[in-house]
């Protein structure tokens, strides 16, 4: 009140128009507290309410921290009990539930995809057919399954693995088995791998590895094989005109030699993008003219 006083005091003198009269602060105007009796009373009851309920609202926050650490407590307990019933039911589980191992995997998956395709595979088509040459301490390696043609050569070997593995890791495998028989016998099989449910298709003479859904017959790993040697080179590929349109379309003849050179590096695709009434149909004629002509394929 005093600061209060001096304030207004020091605004009047600065912004006043009128004249000025000094004075001095007096506390003894100020009212005093304890001379009012009932208002007080009021304070008192008020601060002893408000001191109450605050009281009351810890007493209530006590109770709810001491409901949390209990609820936690049961439910720590009960997640312990699920966690063991887990692990419990698991062991009991893979008593009767068991991964099949390489072993089981081709008595069970890999002999019947055989049988389907022709196969004796516990006939004439040695499991664990023992080669030499490979790049370890013994020099030796055993091939899971090696399909054998007609003349006694390797038209296929299969890599196994479990069926839980995904069978591209036997890739490498694969591969080294496949030089080993090509030393021995003059001719290089064409691989799988499989985990019986993945079979993949590698004539890596050729082309890169595909999927495909089972073992092939021996007539077909024997075309695969002879038509290694039987291609002609497509690279310039000899167009037959009357096929193509006979119009002397310049593109139509660039896509088709387009086309050829993709498969001739290697690759089973390709994509021609014409629009209508551009020759889709005489180009892709001309094409499979070219692949049955130069003994690429037989059936398209």
């Amino acid at each position: 009140m005093r600061h209060l006083f001096d304030f207004l005091n020091w605004f009047a003198i600065c912004y006043s128009t009128g004249i000025f009269v000094e004075s001095s602060f007096d506390e003894n105007i100020i009212p005093q507290g304890a001379t009012d009796d009932k208002r007080a009373q009021e304070l008192q009851s008020l601060v002893k309410s408000l001191q109450e309920q605050d009281a009351k609202n810890n007493k209530a926050q006590s109770e709810l921290l001491e409901q949390h650490e209990q609820l936690k407590s049961d439910y720590d307990k009960l997640l312990q009990q699920i966690q063991v019933q887990k692990s419990d039911k698991k062991r009991l589980a893979e008593k009767y539930v068991q991964d099949p191992n390489e072993a089981a995997t081709r008595e069970m998956y890999i002999d019947l995809m055989l049988r389907e395709a022709g196969w004796d595979p516990k006939g004439e088509n040695v499991e664990e057919y023992e080669v030499s040459g490979m790049p370890n301490r013994e020099g030796k390696g055993w091939v899971d399954y090696v399909l054998w043609g007609d003349d006694g050569k390797p038209v296929g070997l299969i890599e196994a693995k479990r069926t839980t593995a995904s069978p591209k890791k036997g890739k490498t495998q694969a591969k080294l088995y496949a030089d080993c028989l090509e030393n021995q016998f003059g001719q290089r099989p064409i691989i799988f791998y499989s985990n019986g449910f993945e079979t993949w298709l590698w004539d890596d003479m050729q082309y890169p590895p595909r999927e495909v859904y089972g073992f092939y017959t021996r007539g077909q790993l024997q075309t695969l094989i002879n038509r290694r040697n039987m291609k002609d080179s497509i690279q310039s590929p000899k167009i037959n005109k009357e096929i193509a349109g006979g119009h002397g379309r310049i593109y139509q003849e660039e896509a088709i030699k387009r086309v050829c050179e993709q498969y001739q590096e290697g690759y089973r695709k390709a994509l021609l993008v014409m629009a209508t009434g551009s020759g889709k149909t005489r180009v892709s004629a001309a094409i499979v003219d070219i692949l049955t002509k130069s003994n690429w394929a037989k059936r398209i």
